[in-house]
């Protein structure tokens, strides 16, 4: 197997930047309640192997990693060790939206090159 298809691509800086971390967050209530976003039902069994790790779980799901923290805060957790067996769903917020955001924040002038 190629190791370069092991690997996880991150994404561009701008998803992990402070200032745009700030905005997404600001947005939480826009993105739950969009109508593009999306949930989908949590495998216990699953979710009991990725307790404590949300970000674990994001990577077994194959959620392009620069949305694992947006995910995690639209579902209400402040920490990956946060995410516990007994959740039921878990909202996805559509990349359509999030890409709208970040689009805007870099024709803001908010963002600093």
């Amino acid at each position: 197997m190629d190791i370069n298809k092991l690997s996880i691509t991150p994404g561009d800086d701008i998803w992990y930047s402070k200032g745009f971390m700030d905005v997404l967050e600001s947005h939480i209530d826009y993105l739950k309640n969009s109508q593009r976003t999306s949930s989908f039902i949590v495998d216990k069994d699953i979710a009991y192997i990725y307790t404590g790790d949300f970000y674990g779980y994001m990577n077994y799901r194959k959620v392009q990693q620069k949305f694992h923290w947006i995910y995690m805060r639209v579902n209400g957790y402040l920490s990956t060790f946060d995410f516990k067996p007994d959740v039921d769903s878990l909202i996805l917020p559509s990349s359509q939206d999030l890409e709208q955001i970040r689009l805007s924040y870099i024709n803001s002038g908010l963002l600093k090159l």
